[in-house]
């Protein structure tokens, strides 16, 4: 119940937060979207395309290798699938508490 009281102050504290960011007119929001309502699309006179498009490959390499020698999603795929699935800590004490439920 504590836990729970807890998640709902802390989405409200939240919501209160970007109300009040909003109401205060922040500049980095309240300068962009005023100017893309006031105008919004212009169908009659569209953005230009380059007529080439300019890649950057060192950019490109980078993310690649970052990717590939410094990502986590393993140890954080392992941890989600060990930690929550059949024969984890997790699961044998939803199958004694759902035991309980089905036998009262």
């Amino acid at each position: 119940m504590k836990q729970h009281l807890t998640r709902i102050t802390a989405a409200i504290s939240l919501s209160l937060l970007s109300l009040h960011a909003s109401a205060a007119g922040d500049p980095r929001t309240s300068n962009k979207s005023a100017k893309a309502e006031s105008r919004g699309y212009d169908y009659d006179h569209p953005e230009t395309q380059p007529a080439t498009e300019s890649l950057d490959l060192s950019m490109y390499a980078r993310i690649r290798e970052e990717g590939l020698t410094h990502s986590h999603i393993m140890e954080y795929a392992s941890a989600l699938f060990d930690g929550t699935g059949p024969g984890s800590r997790a699961h044998r004490i939803w199958l004694k508490r759902m035991r309980g439920h089905a036998t009262s």
